[in-house]
């Protein structure tokens, strides 16, 4: 004897199977579908950073994974500070790089030298512990060739500390 079907195609009788919510569903499969393009799987760590004064450290807590903004008035200091926190992220963050975009042409042989940091231009150098300066004020063509970092170390496993200089002089 063949039993009754309800609209859905369920038996009758069986009411008491769960509706489940479709849309938890399918925002969970298009996240796994899209996993290499989203960052909601990461779990950060979180490193703090050092200005390089402790009187600065105690009134502000700078960690991996923050965004700063240094202004000022011209040759107040906003590159060389950029550059020590870079360095200093390099220092404390294991298996990290740096990206130095210089776009107004403001980093001297005398900053590269206070700095410490290693700053390097040409691809082939660039390792763990090292800043690349990437020379250029096209914005477009830096913000692609950071996608592409961003999604290769992230596979490596390897951190970024990115510097814009100055992100305003960029067309």
């Amino acid at each position: 004897m063949a039993k009754e079907r309800n609209k859905e195609g369920k038996e009758k009788g069986d009411e008491n199977v769960k509706n489940e919510d479709t849309s938890k569903n399918l925002l969970g499969s298009l996240m796994n579908g899209y996993r290499d393009d989203t960052y909601n799987h990461i779990q950060n760590k979180p490193f703090k950073i050092s200005t390089g004064s402790i009187i600065l450290d105690s009134l502000i807590n700078i960690q991996s994974g923050s965004s700063i903004r240094l202004i000022g008035p011209s040759s107040a200091g906003k590159s060389s500070q950029a550059l020590l926190l870079m360095n200093n992220y390099l220092d404390t963050v294991p298996n990290s790089r740096g990206v130095y975009i210089k776009s107004e042409s403001r980093l001297s042989e005398e900053m590269k030298k206070r700095s410490k940091a290693k700053i390097v231009f040409f691809a082939e150098e660039w390792e763990t512990g090292v800043i690349f300066c990437l020379e250029s004020n096209i914005f477009e063509t830096i913000c692609q060739i950071l996608e592409s970092l961003l999604k290769h170390t992230y596979e490596q496993n390897i951190h970024l500390v990115i510097c814009f200089d100055s992100l305003d002089v960029c067309i």
